[in-house]
């Protein structure tokens, strides 16, 4: 996964503890248990060109996802539909 993974799982939670959608003790949890999670963090840095020239495609969070997953040969799996959208013809894409 790209690295910056850590960083949306934080961004996401605490926006959803300001939003009262969870309580700060199960925030706080999931945090933990994300960065235990054992999955490679792949750096971004060597992939900062390629990434800008889809400025106009992704999202500048999203873009990392579909050239990781397009670099590995695999399937971006994905709940949200404009990365779906965005994905076509570019990745292989599941949108569930």
């Amino acid at each position: 996964m790209p690295a910056h993974f850590d960083a949306e799982i934080g961004s996401a939670l605490r926006r959803m503890v300001r939003q009262q959608q969870v309580e700060l003790g199960t925030a706080e949890e999931a945090v933990r248990s994300s960065v235990r999670y054992p999955a490679e963090r792949v750096a971004l840095a060597p992939q900062a060109i390629p990434a800008f020239a889809l400025r106009d495609r992704f999202s500048a969070g999203d873009v990392w996802y579909a050239l990781l997953a397009r670099e590995l040969g695999a399937t971006l799996v994905t709940c949200d539909q404009g990365l779906a959208n965005a994905g076509e013809g570019f990745v292989p894409v599941r949108h569930v």
